[in-house]
């Protein structure tokens, strides 16, 4: 599914999927100009899970699958994050499972076609969402191995580096989304879901370390969660995702969040309430400047397993929420 926006309303642009998919699925988006982008995600074929990333040339959507990494073994493909300096230089990130547990992939795009890296779990376990590349020689990945898990690109390898891991007892610490205003600023945000213990997580790159940094939520805030974040510079990010949404269960609930980093601090940013009995979440944001942002999600009936796509767009004061299609 792939939705525009002109200015004042919402189209749906129809989907190519490669020949012979059952289905398919997009996560992340990256765009250079109104005439390109590209999608990553996964279609299903003969019930596997292919690597998927479309291109978008400001009329129709084009596939292309990348290389899958496990072979003719691995039976559920996901790319899940891209981040692209170019036309013909993207990275993207994502996973892959051989039925004996999840396995890192990155993908690089030369503008022809794409190429498998070596993340350096090797044959660990883990799982990359997302990822920023603000130079051709440093890009940030993030996801989990249970953890936290970040690895950097120099330009040359990608190597794993240490952060913060918040990890509840008996539970798992992920980060989900990224975004890098330079080499040596950077922001991710995650959650942390333990037993009954499900929490927003941030974390700061300075250019030497990581550093786990607090939300002050409200106090009646329960069950955080940080799904995307954009920074438009260094002094200036804004993370969007949901209170009161337990990760494990798939049913609505909850209200739409967001919070903004101003390179020292967090600060909530006040979301507009949903209509009463119905529920809301951003997924995904994107900030051109301090006073323009856009955030996609989801809104439905509590307690549904089901609704439909939410908008919301910042002016620089307000949030304001949009139905889309």
């Amino acid at each position: 599914m792939a939705e525009r926006w002109n200015g004042r309303a919402w189209r749906t642009v129809a989907v190519r999927l490669p020949a012979g998919a059952s289905i398919g699925d997009l996560f992340r988006l990256a765009c250079l100009s109104a005439n390109w982008c590209v999608a990553t995600g996964f279609y299903a074929k003969s019930g596997v899970y292919h690597l998927l990333a479309e291109f978008w040339n400001g009329k129709a959507w084009t596939p292309t699958e990348p290389p899958a990494p496990g072979g003719a073994g691995a039976v559920d493909n996901h790319l899940t994050g891209v981040s692209c300096l170019s036309v013909r230089s993207c990275v993207a990130v994502g996973s892959y499972d051989t039925g004996t547990g999840t396995h890192a992939v990155i993908e690089k795009w030369n503008g022809a076609k794409w190429t498998r890296l070596t993340a350096p779990l090797g044959a660990g376990l883990g799982d990359l969402t997302e990822v920023s590349c603000p130079s051709a020689k440093f890009c940030v990945a993030v996801g989990t191995t249970g953890g936290v898990l970040v690895e950097s690109w120099n330009g040359t390898a990608w190597r794993r580096v240490s952060a913060p891991s918040p990890t509840p007892p008996g539970g798992i610490a992920v980060l989900i989304g990224v975004s890098c205003a330079s080499p040596s600023s950077c922001v991710a945000v995650g959650e942390a879901d333990g037993p009954g213990n499900g929490f927003a997580i941030t974390e700061t790159w300075n250019g030497k370390a990581w550093t786990r940094a607090r939300v002050p939520w409200p106090k009646s805030a329960t069950e955080t969660q940080l799904i995307d974040v954009s920074c438009a510079s260094r002094t200036d990010c804004v993370a969007v995702g949901n209170i009161g949404q337990n990760p494990t269960s798939p049913l609505n609930a909850g209200k739409a969040a967001a919070v903004r980093w101003n390179g020292k601090a967090w600060a909530v940013q006040p979301t507009p309430a949903p209509p009463k009995g119905k529920a809301d979440m951003f997924f995904g944001v994107f900030c051109r400047s301090a006073a323009n942002c856009a955030a996609v999600g989801l809104t439905g009936p509590v307690g549904a397993d089901s609704g439909r796509s939410l908008s919301g767009f910042w002016s620089g004061k307000a949030w304001k929420l949009v139905p889309a299609i």
